[in-house]
C-alpha cells in the first residue's frame, strides 16, 4: 500500500507538503495517501534525492517473509542470484557453509518478485536496491522499510479494533517464516537447510512453539465445542497468534 500510495505524488506534491502547516490528517485526505507517508515526507526519510518509481518495500519484506534470509544475506543478494525463471534464491554465504543454499520461490513471492524485476530501469546489482540504485543496509531495512511497514499496519489494525504490532524486526518474518515452515509440515531437517541453520537446536527451538501454540488452539477449539453457547467460537490459527506477538 505504501509503495501504491508514494507513486501517486508528484515533486510538487513532495515541496507542498512540506511547506504546508497543515495537519497530516489533513493532507492525507487531500492527497489520498496515508498519514503515515506524510510524515515520513516531512521527517525527510523519502523523496530526498530523485522521484521513487520502482517498488521497494514488497520485494524486499516479501523475501524475508517467504524466503526466510537473514538481513544481512537479503543485503548481499545480487539481481543475478533471484532465479525467477528456475523459481529460486541462491543465497549467499555469510555467516558459514550452511549459508549457502538454494531456497525455492513460492508462488505468491515469484509474482512478486517478477513484478518488480519488470519495472526496474537499471539491471544488475544490488537484488534489493535503494531508490538511489544504492546496495541495501540492515540498519536501513529495520529503521526505514520495516519500521513504516509497522506503522501503517497498525493504523490499519487500529481501524479494525486489533491490538498493535508492538516489535517487528527483519529477525521476526525470518521466524515467521519458520513457523510457516512448521505449520505446513515441512519435515525438521528441510526446514533446517532452508533457514541455513547449522544447529539443529535452532530450528526445533521455533516447531516446539509452533506445535505447543497449535496444542493451546485444540484445546480451547475443544472446549468452546463442550461449553454451551448460542455463537460458537472459532480457534485463533496459529498463523495469527505469531503475528500477532510480533
Amino acid at each position: 500500500m505504501l509503495d501504491r500510495e508514494q507513486r501517486k505524488l508528484e515533486w510538487r506534491d513532495v515541496r507542498a507538503i512540506r511547506e504546508s502547516d497543515d495537519p497530516a490528517t489533513s493532507l492525507a485526505a487531500d492527497y489520498g495517501v496515508s498519514e503515515t507517508l506524510i510524515r515520513r515526507i516531512r521527517r525527510n526519510e523519502i523523496w530526498v534525492t530523485q522521484r521513487p518509481r520502482e517498488a521497494i518495500r514488497l520485494p524486499a519484506v516479501a523475501t524475508l517473509l517467504l524466503a526466510g534470509p537473514r538481513v544481512s544475506e537479503l543485503c548481499r543478494l545480487e539481481e543475478s542470484a533471484v532465479d525467477l525463471a528456475a523459481r529460486r534464491v541462491l543465497m549467499p554465504r555469510v555467516k558459514t557453509d550452511a549459508s549457502e543454499r538454494t531456497v525455492p520461490l513460492v508462488p505468491s513471492l515469484h509474482e512478486i518478485l517478477l513484478a518488480a524485476r519488470a519495472e526496474r530501469e537499471v539491471h544488475g546489482g544490488p537484488a534489493f536496491p535503494t531508490r538511489n540504485g544504492t546496495r541495501q543496509h540492515p540498519d536501513n531495512i529495520r529503521s526505514r522499510l520495516l519500521a513504516s511497514v509497522r506503522e501503517r499496519a497498525n493504523e490499519l489494525l487500529a481501524e479494525r479494533e486489533q491490538p498493535p504490532i508492538g516489535h517487528m524486526t527483519p529477525h521476526t518474518l525470518r521466524r515467521t517464516f519458520a513457523s510457516i515452515l512448521a505449520e505446513v509440515g515441512v519435515p525438521p531437517r528441510r526446514a533446517m537447510y532452508l533457514l541455513g541453520h547449522t544447529d539443529p537446536t535452532l530450528t526445533m527451538r521455533v516447531y516446539q512453539q509452533v506445535l505447543d501454540m497449535g496444542g493451546a488452539a485444540a484445546r480451547r477449539s475443544k472446549a468452546c465445542s463442550a461449553a454451551p453457547s448460542r455463537r460458537p467460537l472459532r480457534p485463533i490459527p496459529v498463523g495469527e497468534v505469531w503475528v500477532a506477538n510480533g
